[in-house]
């Protein structure tokens, strides 16, 4: 092996080393900020869903709904959607508590 030989071979080693911490660095910033980020979002799409559905579909868990003839019309679209929203929403201890704690007024 010459001399120049080596020496490519130390440098493609250093690049692969170099890529890998890289990645790495990557990995960690994405895990880190961008994750937190991500859950926020799905917490907000998550109350968005439960509130609409509350609004047609509040009559299942006994809160009078004058428009439930109209808000069933939509029960073919949402059906699939309704066993998880019922389990989500039954196993909440208080929606007040949960609001005060997303916005820090514990």
């Amino acid at each position: 092996m010459s001399g120049m030989e080596t020496k490519q071979a130390k440098e493609s080693v250093f690049w692969q080393k170099l890529r890998s911490v890289g990645e790495w660095l990557w990995w960690f910033v994405i895990g880190t900020f961008m994750d937190k980020r991500v859950a926020a979002i799905r917490k907000e799409a998550w109350d968005m869903n439960d509130n609409v559905m509350l609004l047609l579909f509040g009559d299942f868990l006994g809160l009078p709904n004058p428009m439930s003839y109209y808000a069933l019309e939509m029960l073919p679209y949402l059906a699939e959607d309704m066993i998880p929203w019922q389990r989500r929403i039954m196993n909440r201890q208080s929606i007040v508590a949960e609001k005060a704690a997303q916005y820090d007024f514990t």
